[in-house]
């Protein structure tokens, strides 16, 4: 019976506080602080102290109590970091930090410990009267209302990103096939121009180095051929041909003896018409001697 009446009278109190507030501040500070019991009013709300050091966003949240006397029980604060994480700590102070990303930090604290100093803040009057009628032996709601949050913008550090692997240098081919390549492949070979690729396409395949003399500009013996064998100053060498390095190094031997400039096709009609004439010029002499037999 006396609890319903004391928190009756409690009840009264508070109303006429709300009413008292819409007359003058001062007023709301008065009922509040008769409000609070023995201990003053502000001891429900303890000094806050905030420090960040640091270049990632280390912060320290100090609470402390103007008055040493009244340093009784614990005090709650409750942290949120950018609304995901969702902590409660029991104790004076934390550090937070450090971070890898800009958080938004969400604290909120109050005092603990006896009856007087455990009611929440008394800045919201209706919370507060829903608060006592919820906790009458006053316990403390770990979630109290009339207690407001605080926001702190932090900035953090980025997690350094990973250098990124060497990408594999890419491999071609170490040689050019004369006789598989495309025209773009024997462009690799030194002295190679668009023109001698499509000779070389429509004159393949060819047998040995020296047989690349059917190429206009590739002389066998010629500095030319043997560059372009050799390769190098960003060009590539030319790859086997009949089973030996280079085709064996030949057009160095007999390949162009006896045969003009023009290519080996016109020296092999030349040499074909001076052997008919050669094989006309006996038969007109062994004619010729059979009818000088006959007239002597």
């Amino acid at each position: 019976m006396p609890g319903h009446i004391g928190r009756a009278v409690r009840r009264e109190e508070l109303v006429r506080i709300t009413r008292w507030a819409a007359v003058a501040a001062l007023g709301v500070a008065a009922g509040a602080v008769a409000l609070a019991g023995p201990a003053q009013a502000d001891h429900n709300i303890p000094d806050i102290g905030i420090s960040q050091f640091g270049d990632c966003g280390e912060t320290s949240i100090n609470t402390f109590w103007s008055d040493g006397p009244h340093m009784v029980g614990d005090t709650v604060l409750v942290l949120q970091v950018d609304g995901e994480q969702h902590l409660r700590f029991m104790g004076e102070s934390i550090v937070i930090g450090p971070f890898t990303a800009d958080p938004t930090i969400r604290w909120r604290v109050w005092g603990g410990g006896e009856r007087n100093y455990d009611d929440p803040p008394l800045t919201d009057l209706e919370a507060l009267l829903a608060y006592l009628e919820e906790n009458p032996d006053g316990e403390l709601d770990p979630d109290p209302p009339g207690v407001a949050w605080h926001t702190l913008e932090l900035e953090g550090c980025p997690e350094p990103e990973p250098s990124p692997s060497p990408e594999p240098e890419p491999t071609g081919p170490a040689c050019v096939d004369v006789n598989t390549a495309s025209a773009e492949e024997l462009k690799l070979l030194k002295h190679i121009d668009d023109d001698r690729a499509a000779q070389i396409l429509e004159l393949r395949p060819f047998a040995s180095v020296a047989d690349l003399d059917r190429v206009d500009g590739l002389r066998a013996g010629g500095p030319n051929l043997a560059e372009l064998v050799a390769g190098g100053d960003g060009f590539l060498p030319l790859c086997d041909i009949a089973g030996a390095p280079g085709g064996g190094g030949g057009g160095t031997g007999d390949d162009d003896k006896g045969l003009p400039v023009t290519g080996t096709p016109a020296a092999l009609i030349g040499a074909g018409g001076a052997g008919l004439l050669a094989l006309g010029g006996g038969a007109y002499l062994l004619a010729r001697k059979r009818r000088v037999s006959f007239t002597a």
